[in-house]
This record gives structure tokens, sequence and C-alpha cells, in this order.
């Protein structure tokens, strides 16, 4: 407070032109958390293990996060900013990357092999209704008459 003058003014800071006021891509999401948050995008890039111009990348549109970056979005944002899809194939490949998993790695997760997952993620065979029952008790946390 000015020792001149006895009121104090404050007002909401404005947000920035380009702010994303209804975000849908994974860059929108975090652009808007980053300034939510008040920080610049080098400490942003600092906290998801990527550099400056990766993160502009992500921001702009002009590419998007690998696979392996998925993790560390996640937890800086709380949430994962692609909703999960509705069938199984795409749900398991959204269940992956959420965690930054390959195919066999989440094989291992549901305790199936890697052609199973791969198998069943892919569309290319059919697989036992136990392995689809452990692998949906997994991605969508359902147990299925199979595995129970």
């Amino acid at each position: 407070m000015s020792p001149f003058c006895e009121r104090q003014l404050s007002a909401v800071k404005p947000k920035i032109s380009d702010y994303p006021s209804d975000p849908k891509t994974t860059g929108e999401h975090l652009k808007a958390a980053r300034l939510d948050r008040g920080l610049t995008q080098r400490e942003v890039a600092a906290l998801l293990g990527v550099s400056k111009p990766t993160l502009g990348n992500w921001e702009t549109g002009f590419c998007v996060p690998a696979v392996r970056a998925l993790p560390a979005i996640v937890s800086f944002l709380g949430f994962n900013p692609t909703p999960p899809p509705d069938d199984l194939p795409g749900r398991m490949k959204w269940y992956r990357t959420t965690h930054g998993l390959n195919q066999r790695a989440a094989g291992k997760r549901a305790n199936v092999g890697l052609t199973s997952w791969w198998a069943l993620e892919t569309g290319y065979k059919p697989v036992s209704p136990k392995v689809e029952g452990k692998i949906m008790k997994l991605v969508i946390g359902i147990q299925s008459d199979a595995t129970a």
C-alpha cells in the first residue's frame, strides 16, 4: 500500500491472448496448466525431462509427445488428457502409452505373453478368453468370468 493513498486496488490478472480456453490436445493442456501455475516453458520442460523447444512444439501442435514422455505429462497434469477409447484394443494402447510401456512390459503387467498382448491389441488374431480376461482386468478393471 502506498503511503500517499489509503486504498489498495486489486484485480485478476487477465489471461494471455493465446491461452487455450478449451484445451483439446495434450500440448494445449500442458500450456494451460503451465500458465495457470505461472511457470515458464523452461521450468516445465525441466520437470518433464525434455528441452524447451520440445515443449514449445507440443504446445503449438507442431508435434505430439513421444510415448516415453506421457507418464511425466500425466504426473504433471494430474490426469491423462487423452480420453480412453471404448474398444479393448484401443484401451490397451491407451493404457500402455499412459504408463509409458511397450507391449512386452504391458503383457508382463497383465501376466500374459508379448504375442498374446500384441495379437489382441492389433486385432491380428483372437486370444483365449482367459488371456483376454487378464488383459481386461488390467486395462479396464473388469474381472471376467474367465479370470474369476
